[in-house]
């Protein structure tokens, strides 16, 4: 018998989703709107201009997208060699000699 998964409907379909704001997640939004609220207030109260603003929401919000985001070891494995591991086995060899009556 071919089985496929059209053969059985769905119980819960809300399971694995995620808030979203049209095609945009949550998490990406959030961090934006966040950053974006205080540096504004940084911009006003330390009189940077728009363009140091700017670049300072877009690297805050890329940087938490990065770590953060839905698949952080695509990043993170850059960075860090993922070892290679391999099942093997050994013979047991004791560390230290017993003493033979």
């Amino acid at each position: 018998m071919n089985w496929s998964f059209t053969m059985f409907r769905p119980v819960n379909r809300t399971v694995g989703l995620h808030p979203k704001f049209g095609s945009l997640a949550l998490y990406q939004i959030l961090p934006f709107f966040v950053f974006s609220v205080l540096v504004f207030y940084l911009k006003d109260l330390l009189g940077f201009s728009w363009i140091v603003a700017a670049i300072l929401v877009g690297s805050l919000s890329g940087g938490v997208l990065l770590i953060l985001g839905d698949k952080p070891w695509l990043f993170f494995s850059r960075l860090i060699s993922v070892p290679y591991v391999v099942r093997a086995g050994a013979m047991y060899q004791p560390l230290l000699e017993q003493e033979k009556q």
